[in-house]
């Protein structure tokens, strides 16, 4: 063979190694473009899926937090309701309270600057008392009227004095007579529970204000009256104005 011959041969051999490569490499080229056309449309289908489910779990974090937000509502509306229960029933246990006191004290009257004989025991106090109110109120008090009489409190030789009457009729008779005391050491007061006490005391300076406007105003146990009519304790500051 002669080397022309060689040369051609080799050249073949290397045209058709070309042409195999040629191929081979644009297979490789097309399965590498199907493969990206597949996990591009894989990725497109995943992302497509991740968005319904952020939308999904977005869609019931939302009803999940108006759920929440209901329950809080209902929650505190209940809980206002209660706290508006409560305050109701403390009142009415306070109002109770009252007037239970106010039943218990309404036939007692309070009795201050009668001196503390040494020899004082029960007996003597009811004489000495009864005997007061006929000489300075010119009230007569039967020993039948009198429920029962003591000391009570810290003073040492001038304790108040509670005096317990059969019939409220007999005390409003001695009350209505204390002025006659006006200038004695002596005084004479209705048997008021202290709650009862304070809030007297809080319209005591509205009443003076009243009066100082030339009208009709007057306390009544824990009740400020105006012109014939009840002032609220609770609205008293809005009356006042």
């Amino acid at each position: 063979m002669s080397g022309k011959q060689n040369r051609a041969g080799v050249q073949k051999s290397a045209s058709g190694a070309n042409s195999n490569q040629m191929m081979d490499v644009e297979k490789l080229t097309k399965c590498l473009e199907k493969f990206s056309d597949m996990f591009m449309e894989k990725l497109a289908e995943t992302m497509t899926k991740i968005e319904e489910t952020n939308n999904l779990i977005q869609s019931e974090s939302e009803k999940s937090r108006n759920i929440i937000d209901t329950l809080v509502t209902q929650m505190t509306e209940e809980m206002n309701k209660l706290r508006t229960k409560v305050k109701e029933m403390e009142k009415r246990i306070v109002e109770n309270e009252r007037r239970t006191d106010r039943i218990k004290n309404k036939q007692n009257l309070i009795i201050f600057g009668v001196k503390e004989e040494t020899q004082e025991n029960p007996a003597t106090l009811e004489n000495e008392v009864l005997k007061l109110i006929k000489t300075k109120l010119n009230v007569t008090i039967e020993k039948s009227e009198v429920d029962h009489i003591k000391r009570f409190g810290k003073a040492k030789d001038k304790k108040p004095i509670m005096l317990k009457l059969t019939t409220w009729k007999k005390k409003a008779q001695v009350l209505a007579n204390t002025s006659k005391l006006k200038n004695t050491n002596i005084v004479i007061k209705e048997d008021i529970p202290k709650d009862i006490m304070d809030i007297r005391k809080k319209l005591y300076p509205k009443m003076k204000m009243y009066r100082e406007q030339n009208r009709h105003a007057i306390i009544r146990y824990d009740k400020l009256y105006l012109d014939g009519k009840e002032v609220p304790y609770e609205d008293d500051e809005t009356n006042c104005a």
